[in-house]
């Protein structure tokens, strides 16, 4: 996963993407490699702009929720990613609501 991390680091710079909505695996200092702002996501809804999904979290850890409420399908159960980055990371792209 470390080296996705760099690789998503590139690839949202080279996106211009403002923020990144994501949950890792692990705690870095995303600043560092590029990241623009990162906040979390829910695992019900993904958010509008950017969204990352490490494979893992999402197929292991169930974006958070672990084995509370199994009943609830995970966003990424129903939409396909934008592209993948490496081999663990999913991007999406969400467009913001019309105003």
């Amino acid at each position: 996963m470390g080296q996705d991390i760099l690789r998503l680091g590139k690839r949202l710079q080279e996106l211009d993407a403002p923020e990144l909505t994501f949950n890792p695996f692990t705690i870095a200092r995303y600043d560092r490699h590029g990241f623009p702002p990162v906040k979390p996501g829910s695992a019900v809804r993904p958010s509008p702009g950017w969204n990352a999904v490490s494979i893992t979290v999402w197929k292991v850890a169930r974006l958070g929720l672990y084995e509370k409420h199994p009943e609830i399908r995970l966003w990424p159960d129903l939409v396909k990613p934008t592209e993948r980055v490496g081999h663990s990371i999913l991007l999406y792209y969400v467009p913001y609501p019309a105003h």
